[in-house]
């Protein structure tokens, strides 16, 4: 995996390869593949994500966050990588600054209509809103999260109402 990859079929089948190498736990091997893809313009944030998900598995949390963040700092249009960033800022115990990224999320899913990360973005919102005990703010969010939804939060599966009950003690 020495070359760059030049069209968007060689780059998904470099990733694939990563991710492989990933779930064998060849993490040096991921890294230096990720460190290609980052170390050219057109594949920076491609490898970015690739080592912060290889971060992730590793449990290396500050690894994790610093390249989460960098993503975001290049401009990312993506909600996903807000929301990626939330929860490793979560998992870290960054608990405002994971807010203000799930409502990031929120924004740039809502302007792309990507319904995913909207309503799993504020499922968290309202979880760490609930932590950080901002419950009015909690509630509103709650509210705008379509009746029976679930989203795996960092602390387990969690339903809307589940977070309602919650909001009510």
């Amino acid at each position: 995996m020495k070359e760059i990859p030049q069209t968007e079929v060689e780059l998904k089948r470099y990733l694939r390869t990563v991710e492989k190498l990933r779930s064998s736990s060849d993490f040096p091997a991921a890294l230096e593949a990720c460190q290609l893809l980052i170390s050219h313009s057109p594949t920076c944030e491609a490898g970015l994500r690739a080592r912060a998900d290889t971060y992730a598995d590793m449990r290396d949390r500050e690894s994790e966050v610093a390249d989460r963040k960098a993503l975001v700092e290049l401009g990312s249009p993506e909600p996903g990588d807000y929301f990626d960033l939330g929860v490793a800022l979560w998992r870290s115990g960054q608990l405002p600054e994971a807010a203000e990224r799930f409502t990031s999320s929120i924004k740039l899913g809502e302007k792309e209509d990507f319904h995913f990360y909207t309503n799993a973005s504020r499922m968290h919102l309202v979880a760490l809103l609930i932590k950080l005990q901002r419950e009015e703010e909690a509630l509103r969010e709650c509210l705008l999260v379509p009746d029976s939804y679930s989203s795996y939060l960092p602390d387990g599966m969690t339903t809307k109402e589940q977070l309602i009950e919650k909001l009510s003690k």
